[in-house]
This record gives C-alpha cells, sequence and structure tokens, in this order.
C-alpha cells in the first residue's frame, strides 16, 4: 500500500514536469550578424583635362644699357603683370596615399608692362634716353607631379620644363639712336604646389601657385646691349574632369 502511494506521487510529479515543459517556449535560432559593408576609398588614379584662369606678374627688372664705352647705368625698371588662362591635360597613378603623375599645359597672357621707359641718366658713357616694353605673349610647361592624398584631398609638388613667348624692347632715343630687341620662343624651367579636391569621381577643382625663370641672355641693337631677367610668379584655379578607369 505504500509502495503504490509513492509509485503515484512519482508519476504524478513527472507528468506535471512534461505538461510544464511542454507549455515553455521555444528556443529561438541564433541571428546571423549583419554582413560588413566596405566603402571604397576615392581614387585618383586615371587621365584628366581640364582648364583654369589666374593672374601672374613678373620679378622686378632692372634695365641697364651699356655698350663699348662703358656702362650707361639703370635707364628704368619693367614691372609687368597681368591675367592668365589656359587649358591642361594630364595622368595621375595611386599607390596608397601616393600620388604621380605628369601634367602639361598651355596658357595665354597679357602679362606685360607697356608703361616704357621714360628715364635720362647719365654715366662713363654719357647721357641716354629710351623707352621700351616687355610682355609674355603665351607660355607652356611639361611637369612631374607628386602629392599625398588625404581620400578626395590631394596636396602636390609640380616641377619641370617651361617654354614661352618673351618679348622684350627698348628703344635708345638719344644719338645714337637703336632699337634692342628680342621675340621667340625661349626655354626655362618652372616649380609649383597645390591643391586639388574632388567633387566627384569625374570632378575636381585645384588652387596652383608655380614660379617660372627663362633665364637672362644678353641682346644687342646697334652699339647697346642690355640683359632682359625673365621670371614670373603665377597663380591659378581650375577643374579637372577624371576619366574614370582610364
Amino acid at each position: 500500500m505504500k509502495f503504490t502511494a509513492v509509485s503515484l506521487f512519482v508519476l504524478g510529479g513527472l507528468a506535471s514536469t512534461t505538461a510544464l515543459a511542454a507549455d515553455l517556449p521555444a528556443p529561438m535560432e541564433p541571428v546571423a550578424p549583419a554582413p560588413v559593408t566596405s566603402v571604397a576609398l576615392f581614387s585618383w588614379t586615371g587621365a584628366y583635362v581640364g582648364a583654369n584662369v589666374g593672374y601672374g606678374w613678373g620679378r622686378d627688372d632692372t634695365v641697364g644699357i651699356r655698350s663699348a664705352a662703358g656702362s650707361f647705368g639703370n635707364i628704368g625698371k619693367f614691372d609687368p603683370q597681368g591675367w592668365l588662362a589656359g587649358v591642361q591635360a594630364g595622368y595621375n597613378y595611386q599607390m596608397d596615399n601616393f600620388v604621380f603623375g605628369l601634367e602639361g599645359d598651355v596658357q595665354w597672357t597679357n602679362i606685360d608692362d607697356d608703361k616704357g621707359l621714360r628715364v635720362s641718366t647719365g654715366g662713363p658713357a654719357g647721357a641716354v634716353t629710351a623707352s621700351g616694353k616687355t610682355d609674355l605673349d603665351w607660355y607652356a610647361t611639361i611637369r612631374a607631379r607628386a602629392g599625398v592624398a588625404f581620400d578626395q584631398f590631394l596636396l602636390y609638388g609640380t616641377g619641370g620644363l617651361a617654354f614661352g613667348d618673351v618679348n622684350y624692347r627698348v628703344n635708345v632715343t638719344s644719338a645714337p639712336a637703336a632699337n634692342i630687341s628680342d621675340s621667340d620662343t625661349t626655354w626655362g624651367w618652372v616649380l609649383g604646389a597645390g591643391v586639388e579636391y574632388a567633387f566627384t569621381q569625374n570632378l575636381s577643382a585645384k588652387a596652383e601657385y608655380q614660379y617660372l625663370d627663362f633665364g637672362t641672355d644678353d641682346i644687342s641693337g646697334g652699339i647697346y646691349k642690355t640683359t632682359p631677367s625673365s621670371q614670373y610668379h603665377t597663380f591659378r584655379v581650375g577643374l579637372n574632369y577624371r576619366f574614370s578607369g582610364l
């Protein structure tokens, strides 16, 4: 009799436990984590073309005239300045954060000084009066570029060859009168630096400074000689259109 009661109690407990377990919610399946989407950084690699506008000014050029008789001293100073506009094209290649490239450009300018020289002076060779003009009609450069990219920002330096049409004229109006002039394509070098920002994968804007040096060379006319200096500073802003995948 006692055994039967205990057995019934145990069986009842097991039945209650089984019913309670049946009422518990089923365990939830584990949720897979969301896939991580990688964001591609901007790439500067590719070809581009563009246009620019800017302003340029020449280094002060003190004009001196001399002859076999000696120096007539300084007869004035050229201070050329003016606007410029042009086009450029190039190619960039990016490795990690470093960007290397090659760029060429052609600029049309009105950088000149047409105030002329109207100065009388004396010297060991006597007195002379003169007028003159200097201007840079156009120039072009072929340059390497190297810089560091911060995603869509690019800081870079640039340098290479420059050539342009530099015109230089000094007219001696006192006796013996003469025309000292030179107008031809002159070669030199260029150095500069700039910053560029890409608004989209295809469109970017830049601001750039350049220093151009076309050197010095004696020119003569009649009995006179002079040595022009042709160095220029330029600052320009521009837009580039980039061909993705090229």
